[in-house]
Order: structure tokens, then sequence, then C-alpha cells
């Protein structure tokens, strides 16, 4: 484990992380929701379906838990904001509100049964 995944365990532990050589997802749950808050694929496996492949593991195991949103957000200031909006788009969230620096998006994952 990575000293930033103990530093979330210990700091945030309603953190949960999924991890593949590739990359990982930060993610949590929340009243009815999953929110995803960060999704990392290394430069070289871009462009590839690791993130997709980790959205779909969390989306999955949201739904066997009982959750039925998916809540995704992106800071149009961060690099490669636009990749990100187009990716979230993309699989089908919507954007639902925008405040400071932040656009917020969500799905309902029932709609995909």
């Amino acid at each position: 484990m990575s000293v930033y995944f103990e530093y979330l365990a210990e700091r945030r532990p309603e953190m949960m992380v999924k991890t593949v050589p590739e990359g990982f997802a930060i993610y949590r749950y929340m009243e009815d929701a999953v929110y995803i808050e960060e999704i990392y694929v290394k430069p070289e496996y871009r462009n590839t379906s690791i993130a997709s492949q980790l959205s779909e593991e969390i989306q999955s195991e949201a739904l066997e838990l009982g959750y039925t949103q998916l809540l995704g957000s992106v800071s149009p200031s961060a690099q490669r904001a636009t990749q990100s909006i187009q990716v979230l788009i993309a699989h089908g969230m919507q954007v639902t509100s925008a405040e400071d620096d932040l656009i917020w998006f969500s799905k309902n994952l029932k709609e995909n049964i």
C-alpha cells in the first residue's frame, strides 16, 4: 500500500480505494450515492479501458449495496479537465450543478439495469 493510501486510511477512513497496476480510484458512499472522488490512470495507459473498468466495478458494488446514484466532479481549472468532462458525459453522467471551481455530475445507476 502506498503512503498516500495509508494516509487516507488513517485520516479519511470513509474513503475506499480500488487499485490496479495501471492506476486507482478513490470513492466513498454517502446517503443513496457513491461518489468517485478521483480516478487516476498512468499516462501510458490512458485512452484504454482502465478508468472505465474501475468505474464499472464501483458502480456494480454500489448497486449490490443498494445505492442508486453515481456522483462525480471536475474542477475546470485542473489539468485535463476537458478530457475528464468528456469521459463523464460519454459514460452517461449529466451535469447537475456548478459552484466555484467545481462541476458536479450524476447518473442514475438503476437506469442501466
